[in-house]
């Protein structure tokens, strides 16, 4: 016990030291992290997710709940209605590209299996809002990207688990229906939103007397957990939810039908907000070390095959990211936008899930889902890194001619 309560307090050390290095050096310390992870994991076998048991998902799910509330509250409504369209087109651009080259790949590799093959192509189409959120966090972009950037990777996690679920339920029922399916998509944001902004509000009305509770910092916390399990109880995205809150309770007096009521609402103090960094830091650190012990280092042909698939889906990124933003996007912006296409939590969930169906591949697929975890968080970090370090941004550069110059470029 001493041991592990050592390991504790040393990990959260490591992250604050990490954090400073990112800013030194653009290595993200969420790759850090994994990598500590599959040394503590599967290389020296000093914790398995085993270990953990119901503790891991349980609390990887809280920490994309935290992650997500934090990113809402770092969005503003008028940088969310102007990158709506590209939003729009860059999610579902995406979305649709890395689906059809991860199936055909993972298709080839599995021998003609479709059935696997579709499902990886939707388990992996997505970005990772736990991965993204903490990565763009350090660097110095333009609103618009950052916008599309965070609800990319939140809308895209929905689409990912309901597409996935669509198809569970059509192989056990011997029919697919592609409209009940878009149906399910649809009121899974629009319903999910609508909670997260209800909550949201009714929040900011009664924050006021919460603030009167002995030690209260946390009840934020506490009332957004509530709202994802109600939202989930209900067939909706708590996730979506989650984001939902955070964007509103900071933007209710700029939102037009509530401003009438901006005036019995609350805002959250500067102590609040550093609880609500503080929280959301401890969650992430530990949620990525649990990714790295989740990883399966000994099936050497699908991590290879994980990082081949990486490698496609960062070359469709570009295409998508060259035509589908305006050319008034920055060079740097474009750049980085199209450098950061990490998967993580709900693919990692969404694999777990693949043996459990009793489809014939899924093994072999579940190992390729975490390596190109592991793979897209690594180039993820690497690109960053040399986009920032080195003259690999001329290279880009070339790639998005048209679009704006840089006026300056962040270290």
């Amino acid at each position: 016990m001493a041991t592990v309560i050592f390991s504790i307090g040393l990990t959260i050390f490591l992250a604050h030291f990490l954090v400073i290095l990112f800013e030194k050096t653009m290595i993200p310390d969420v790759l850090i992290l994994m990598l500590v992870g599959i040394l503590v994991g599967p290389v020296f076998h000093i914790v398995s997710p085993a270990d953990l048991g119901k503790l891991g998902s349980i609390f990887a799910t809280l920490a994309l709940i935290v992650i997500l509330f934090d990113a809402g509250t770092e969005l503003s409504i008028k940088s969310l209605e102007k990158s709506l369209k590209e939003t729009v087109s860059v999610t579902l651009g995406t979305f649709a590209l890395s689906a059809v080259l991860i199936s055909l790949l993972v298709y080839f590799f599995l021998s003609g299996n479709l059935l696997v093959a579709i499902l990886c192509g939707v388990i992996l189409a997505g970005t990772s809002s736990a991965v993204v959120v903490p990565m763009i966090s350090g660097l110095n972009i333009g609103d618009v990207p950052k916008t599309v950037l965070t609800m990319e990777s939140a809308l895209t996690d929905v689409l990912c688990v309901v597409l996935t679920i669509g198809i569970f339920n059509a192989v056990k029922e011997g029919q697919i229906a592609p409209g009940e399916i878009i149906g399910q998509i649809l009121a899974s944001f629009v319903v999910a939103a609508f909670l997260g902004a209800v909550g949201a509000f009714l929040w900011s009305l009664i924050l006021r007397t919460v603030r009167r509770f002995p030690d209260n910092l946390f009840t934020t916390f506490a009332f957004i957990f509530i709202l994802y399990g109600i939202t989930e109880f209900l067939g909706y995205s708590g996730a979506i939810a989650s984001l939902a809150f955070g964007l509103t309770v900071v933007n209710i007096r700029h939102i037009s039908f509530l401003k009438k009521y901006s005036y019995k609402t609350s805002e959250f103090s500067e102590t609040e907000k550093m609880a609500f960094s503080a929280g959301a830091f401890l969650l992430k650190t530990f949620f990525f070390l649990y990714i790295g012990i989740s990883m399966n280092i000994t099936d050497i042909p699908s991590i290879l095959m994980g990082l081949i698939i990486t490698i496609v889906i960062y070359c469709g990124r570009s295409v998508v990211i060259r035509y589908l933003m305006p050319e008034s996007t920055s060079v740097r912006d474009a750049t980085i936008m199209s450098v950061i296409v990490p998967k993580g939590l709900a693919a990692a969930v969404l694999a777990s899930l693949l043996p459990l169906q009793g489809i014939p591949g899924s093994e072999p697929a579940q190992n390729i889902v975490y390596a190109v975890i592991f793979w897209s968080i690594f180039i993820s970090a690497l690109l960053i890194f040399l986009v920032e370090k080195t003259p690999l941004d001329r290279l880009y550069a070339k790639a998005f001619v048209g679009f704006q110059k840089n006026v300056g470029k962040s270290v």
